[in-house]
């Protein structure tokens, strides 16, 4: 059996996946959210330490507590803490992925015509958040789903395992056990529902359009308010 721990912005989810790839025990709690400032976000850090201990137990309890072939851990990546090095103890709370403190430097960037080469470079949009996925709990939600590959122009698969960074993080330490080889892996995945985008052209700019012209405003206000 594989522990996947998925440690996310809002939360911590762990689930025990058994030998098919499939869940026999999870277990979630929330984070507080900290917002110092407008547009601010942060953790605690020390928090996200103590809830993920507690969850991935009680995850294991639930499953039986079986013996583990290893563990796959998924985290919030884009979100920093600095840490003191003869502590081990955060030096400040984590600033999280959500947080557009930032957006001021990447405003600076985009008007110094700069916007081409970050991604280029990165494949990464110019924007303090740059990522997107359609799992968890919003992919029960088949409108959203739908409108989600009209306005991106493309399909988007649902899985048949929701928890998809959690399963993600289970395959890896899955395969470098040994307990799964890839082959396995990529006949564990498989899709619950597939949403063709069948919007139009126009009315997909249209709608684009109309999300830019408010964001300009929302970061107006931000920058006079």
């Amino acid at each position: 059996m594989i522990l996947a721990i998925d440690q996310g912005t809002t939360g911590t989810t762990c689930i025990v996946f058994d030998e098919r790839g499939l869940p026999v025990g999870r277990s979630y709690r929330e984070l507080r959210q900290y917002f110092p400032r407008p547009g601010w976000v942060e953790h605690d850090a020390a928090e996200i330490w103590d809830v993920t201990r507690a969850v991935a137990r009680e995850a294991l309890d639930k499953a039986g507590n079986p013996t583990l072939a290893g563990i796959g851990v998924t985290n919030q990546r884009e979100t920093i803490v600095a840490w003191d090095r003869r502590t081990g103890e955060p030096l400040h709370r984590a600033i999280v992925c959500q947080d557009r403190r930032t957006a001021p430097r990447c405003d600076e960037l985009r008007e110094q015509g700069r916007e081409e080469l970050f991604r280029a470079r990165t494949g990464l949009v110019l924007d303090p958040y740059f990522e997107l996925k359609a799992d968890g709990g919003a992919v029960v939600n088949g409108w959203l789903m739908k409108f989600q590959a009209d306005v991106l122009g493309v399909p988007v698969v649902v899985p048949e395992v929701s928890e998809t960074t959690a399963l993600g993080a289970a395959y890896l330490a899955g395969v470098a056990t040994g307990a799964w080889s890839e082959a396995d892996v990529r006949s564990m995945w498989r899709p619950a529902a597939r949403y063709e985008p069948s919007m139009s052209g126009g009315e997909r700019e249209s709608l684009l359009s109309g999300w830019r012209g408010e964001r300009a405003r929302g970061n107006e206000v931000r920058r006079t308010g």
